[in-house]
């Protein structure tokens, strides 16, 4: 569930993002997602699985997977039309060439995923909500 091309890494964030969905077409075809999506066409087997998402993508030259933020809390497929469709940090994508390609669709909605921040002011004994957007969204 790591971020690297090569699935050698061992940072995770399962206790924040950790999603699968499997191929309604093929059972033997499944997405995890996690920092990134996986791909493994052989049930699960171990060692198996490719990138086929990766959150630095192609935008910092690492060729490894298309770019697609980072933070996968889900996979679905639509019965109507047969794209795989994910939601992260960064908004939503889906793929209909079983991940060779994304397309991020939130542009122009108006959505925003809400971090919150407390500061006390120690001074005047004060408390003040910093209300803020992640990632501009």
């Amino acid at each position: 569930m790591d971020y690297s091309c090569d699935g050698s890494g061992t940072s995770s964030q399962a206790w924040y993002d950790l999603c699968m969905a499997v191929d309604p077409t093929n059972a033997n075809i499944i997405y995890t997602g996690g920092i990134c999506i996986w791909k493994n066409s052989s049930a699960g087997a171990t060692g198996s699985w490719t990138p086929v998402a990766n959150w630095i993508g192609q935008t910092f030259g690492t060729s490894c997977a298309p770019s697609v933020h980072a933070d996968i809390h889900t996979l679905a497929w639509s019965p109507l039309n047969g794209k795989l469709y994910t939601g992260c940090d960064g908004g939503f994508y889906y793929t209909s060439n079983g991940g060779t390609s994304w397309t991020q669709i939130s542009s122009g909605l108006a959505i925003a995923q809400c971090i919150r921040s407390v500061r006390v002011l120690q001074s005047c004994h004060l408390h003040q909500r910093l209300p803020g957007q992640r990632d501009g969204i």
